[in-house]
């Protein structure tokens, strides 16, 4: 019972107040769905960079290690990494990237399964540079990876990319 003098909310007070919440409640609803939807794509983004930038590294590192080319074309190279420093290509010192028609980007020591180091790549715009052709000593190897993917139903693309000089260019292997 309400005591004599004091008034409660009437029905159109109360209505307003129901209507005002509702709408306060919608809003916070479209804004954590927008965040949750940006913070999936920034996870893409971030994946196929990590994942780039871990290939850029481990390419970068083979290619300055490089004691003597077997391969060099566009979508390959392969390596003799003389990690023994006994003058001769030995076992574990032959390593072979290869940018397959499928986006991927491999390593292979020796005749050991091919690791994946990067996929989604695309391999229109993805390649390997040479500043020397074989049989000459390659002095210098360039490349450049492009991952994609897609961030708010648009495809997207990102890349690195890298010119390495060759430490130990000696001759071909």
């Amino acid at each position: 019972m309400i005591p004599r003098g004091e008034r409660g909310a009437t029905l159109v007070e109360l209505s307003v107040a129901l209507l005002l919440g509702a709408l306060v409640a919608a809003m916070m609803a479209v804004w954590a769905s927008s965040v949750g939807r940006a913070e999936r794509e920034h996870r893409a983004e971030d994946e196929v960079m990590g994942e780039l930038r871990y290939a850029k590294e481990l390419l970068s590192k083979d290619m300055r290690s490089a004691r003597g080319f077997f391969t060099t074309e566009p979508d390959t190279v392969s390596v003799w990494i003389d990690a023994d420093r006994d003058g001769e290509v030995g076992l574990g010192e032959t390593i072979t990237w290869v940018l397959g028609d499928d986006g991927t980007l491999t390593r292979q020591v020796d005749e050991t399964e091919a690791g994946v180091e990067a996929d989604g790549l695309d391999v229109e715009q993805s390649g390997f540079g040479f500043l020397d052709a074989l049989p000459d000593p390659v002095r210098e190897v360039s490349f450049v990876l492009v991952g994609t993917f897609d961030e708010g139903g648009s495809h997207q693309e990102r890349a690195v990319a890298a010119t390495v000089a060759v430490r130990n260019a000696g001759s071909s292997a």
